[in-house]
This record gives C-alpha cells, sequence and structure tokens, in this order.
C-alpha cells in the first residue's frame, strides 16, 4: 500500500516563481516562498539569487 503524502518545497531565502507545471508552459506565478508538490506532479520554477553585497564574497551565482 502506497502513502502519498505531499511535500512542501522551498529554497533558503530565495523566493521562486513557476513558470512550468507538468511539461505545460503558463503565464509565470508570482514569486513564491515555497510550492506544495504532490505525487507524479512535476514543476520547472527560477529561482530569485541574492543580491552582491561586501559580506557575500562569493558573490551572485
Amino acid at each position: 500500500m502506497a502513502t502519498l503524502v505531499p511535500i512542501v518545497f522551498s529554497a533558503d531565502d530565495r523566493k521562486i516563481q513557476v513558470v512550468v507545471a507538468d511539461s505545460k508552459y503558463f503565464q509565470p506565478t508570482e514569486l513564491i516562498n515555497s510550492i506544495t508538490i504532490n505525487a507524479d506532479q512535476r514543476y520547472d520554477f527560477l529561482a530569485q539569487a541574492p543580491k552582491f553585497s561586501s559580506a557575500n564574497q562569493i558573490g551572485s551565482f
């Protein structure tokens, strides 16, 4: 017996924008903090990169 448990995806200190759901392009979402993903769902998203600061020696990627 399988259990279907949704997963909440988020990226630490980043906003994300969903652009594709289950291989179908659509109008991008607003910037969001997290997304709930159920079994057999696929999403493509863009992650907001951090702004460069002198405290961040590595810089943006």
